[in-house]
């Protein structure tokens, strides 16, 4: 004989299933993120540049600007830090002490959207110069 689940006990599992998978894509996403920011790293250094160090206005690796590597780098170390800093705030507990998986979904499309910034410009930089 099969158990009927209450509407309590179908709300919890939707819950918990909810949870796991904005958890397992955060995870993901975060994994493509360090894996992103440290091939743009890598190919800011083996230009022989650096994120702090001026460089020549119009300059290129491959076909991609300098500026392009350098300032979506920066972006990717700050995004990364504000992402931190919002996960660790206590002023932004949602109601109840209920998870707010919401934000963790919101943050898996930042570094989705961070980490295609990357490879649209790793993918210039390995093209041959014009």
């Amino acid at each position: 004989m099969m158990k009927s689940t209450t509407r309590t006990e179908k709300e919890a599992l939707d819950q918990e299933l909810q949870s796991r998978f904005a958890v397992m894509g955060w995870v993901a996403a975060a994994e493509q993120y360090c894996s992103s920011y440290f091939r743009l790293m890598a190919c800011i250094e083996a230009a022989g540049l650096s994120i702090d160090a001026p460089y020549k206005i119009g300059t290129f690796v491959g076909q991609c600007p300098v500026d392009e590597l350098i300032s979506l780098s920066m972006c990717m170390q700050e995004g990364l830090e504000n992402l931190v800093q919002e996960m660790d705030d206590p002023g932004q507990a949602s109601p109840a002490g209920k998870p707010n998986f919401q934000k963790l979904i919101d943050h898996t499309r930042i570094l989705k959207s961070l980490v295609e910034q990357a490879d649209i410009r790793l993918k210039l930089a390995a093209l041959p110069a014009c």
